[in-house]
C-alpha cells in the first residue's frame, strides 16, 4: 500500500516535469534535436506546426474576402 502510493507520487513528480520542460522547450525554441542544431538538418524541427496551421487559417480566410 505504501509502496503503491510512493510509486505514484514519483510518477505523479516526473509528468509534471516532462510537462514542465514541455512548455519549458516550446517557450525558448529547443527543438526536438536538443539544440544541437549544427548538426540538425531537418526543417521540421522547429516548425510550430499549431502557428502554421493557424496562419494557413488565416490566409483562407483573408482570401475567401
Amino acid at each position: 500500500m505504501i509502496a503503491t502510493i510512493i510509486i505514484c507520487i514519483i510518477i505523479g513528480i516526473w509528468m509534471l516535469y516532462v510537462g514542465y520542460r514541455r512548455f519549458f522547450d516550446k517557450k525558448h525554441s529547443i527543438g526536438s534535436c536538443g539544440g544541437s542544431c549544427h548538426d540538425c538538418h531537418s526543417e521540421l524541427c522547429h516548425l510550430d506546426l499549431v502557428k502554421e496551421y493557424r496562419r494557413d487559417q488565416a490566409r483562407q480566410k483573408t482570401e475567401t474576402l
